[in-house]
């Protein structure tokens, strides 16, 4: 059922820590057998007892989430993910550890890609209703449900307004898509 299916996956740090992979998992695109290095599970755990307040709450969380893997089956193996990636396939969203990966002609299922084929596709012209939460310049700021970020242009006095508009441009990367949008002629909010 899954799209991931052939030999196990060691699930890295980054990717632990991002929270999607259990998510993938428990919906089914993601079967067969998942692994957790020893390696991963120290550094969340030394995360967790960091004097850096941001880093102890990522090991809070790297640690509901191993939790949540193991619950369902994941297991864990003694090592690093470099040492044993040749052996399984890595599911990862750290872009050193990619690039290694790459380098070696080793498989891999980058969480990035996967989480950009469910974004929308937009294209000049389409139309967009945005709710204006912030400004910056004279621009408005907005979000949509996939977490694409939405340039309101001229929409500073839009804000805590829900006003369709127009794409004029998009720019896409790895980590998202900016929609830059102008107000749709004759609406106003």
């Amino acid at each position: 059922m899954g799209f991931c299916r052939k030999k196990g996956k060691i699930v890295e740090l980054l990717a632990i820590l991002d929270g999607r992979v259990s998510r993938l998992f428990e919906l089914g695109f993601i079967d067969g057998p998942l692994y957790i290095t020893s390696e991963d599970i120290k550094t969340i755990e030394n995360m967790e007892i960091s004097e850096d307040e941001h880093e102890r709450e990522r090991g809070k969380i790297g640690k509901r989430e191993i939790k949540k893997l193991l619950s369902r089956g994941a297991r864990v193996l003694r090592g690093n993910t470099r040492r044993l990636a040749g052996k399984f396939t890595v599911m990862v969203k750290d872009e050193n550890l990619k690039e290694w990966l790459e380098g070696r002609n080793l498989k891999y299922i980058d969480l990035n890609e996967i989480s950009s084929l469910a974004r929308p596709v937009w294209i000049p012209g389409d139309e967009v209703l945005v709710k204006v939460e912030r400004w910056d310049k004279k621009d408005g700021i907005g979000y949509l449900p996939d977490g694409s970020k939405v340039v309101v242009k001229e929409g500073k006095n839009l804000v805590g307004r829900k006003v369709l508009c127009v794409v004029d441009s998009v720019l896409e990367t790895p980590v998202g898509n900016t929609i830059f949008v102008s107000v749709k002629e004759g609406d106003n909010g």
